[in-house]
């Protein structure tokens, strides 16, 4: 068990995910402080969205930064990390859904390698891997369907990593565009970020090397994306810095 951020963690460094806390205390650290200075310094309240938690890297660094949170993580194993971690630091204003969040409701299937030591690569998608699957089957739900609960007046945050299928989640997830959203969003795909861009976002493309992040003009290729549709001064200045 380890500090991370303002908690504990508990996790095996047999797993990447639970390894890059031990050495680097996470492999998206910068972003997340970047996120955390964001959600402490811009006038909310915030309620934040975690699509694929896995063990609670995100959760546990801006659930102090919020009122109120919402976890999905489909994979059971997984899952049972992740609400050990907030049992652990008695977090209590965090639900968590053992769901995936998709277009529609209804069943899939996730895959993820097996004997592969990196949790946060299961996918919905069957071609997403390689070799041999592991598979679950697992319950999915728009994001809409929990954004009713979701008090007007709060902006969001949003994070998004679900290995392949973010346009399917945003199909589901239409609603944002009543919010004042702050999105951190893993993608390759230019159609995801034309979906964004047409709602109204704008933001960087960032580089996380662990304690460094790098900035770049908003292009799918780099894989991960800072985006926002409200105007604040006050998240353009940091995200510029």
């Amino acid at each position: 068990m380890v500090d991370y951020f303002d908690w504990r963690y508990a996790g095996n460094t047999a797993d990447f995910v639970d390894w890059s806390v031990y050495i680097y205390g996470g492999a998206e650290r910068a972003a997340m402080l970047l996120v955390r200075e964001i959600l402490a310094r811009v006038r909310g309240p915030w309620t934040f969205i975690d699509a694929g938690a896995n063990s609670g890297t995100i959760t546990l660094a801006v659930c102090n930064r919020a009122t109120a949170g919402l976890a999905f993580e489909p994979v059971s194993e997984t899952r049972a990390r992740l609400t050990r971690n907030l049992a652990i630091n008695r977090i209590d204003h965090v639900a968590v859904y053992e769901c995936a969040l998709g277009a529609a409701l209804g069943e899939a299937d996730i895959h993820f390698p097996s004997g592969y030591a990196n949790s946060g690569v299961a996918s919905l998608l069957p071609t997403r891997h390689s070799r041999k699957d592991r598979m679950e089957r697992v319950q999915v739900r728009p994001l809409d369907a929990f954004l009713t609960d979701v008090a007007p007046t709060h902006r969001l945050f949003v994070k998004v990593d679900v290995e392949g299928t973010e346009m399917e989640l945003l199909e589901g997830a239409r609603r944002l565009r009543d919010f004042d959203t702050l999105m951190l969003i893993e993608t390759d795909r230019d159609e995801v970020l034309s979906l964004l861009r047409g709602w109204g976002f704008e933001g960087v493309s960032v580089e996380n090397h662990y304690s460094r992040l790098r900035r770049y003009p908003l292009e799918a290729r780099f894989g991960n994306h800072l985006l926002w549709n409200f105007a604040e001064a006050a998240v353009g200045s940091f995200v510029a810095q």
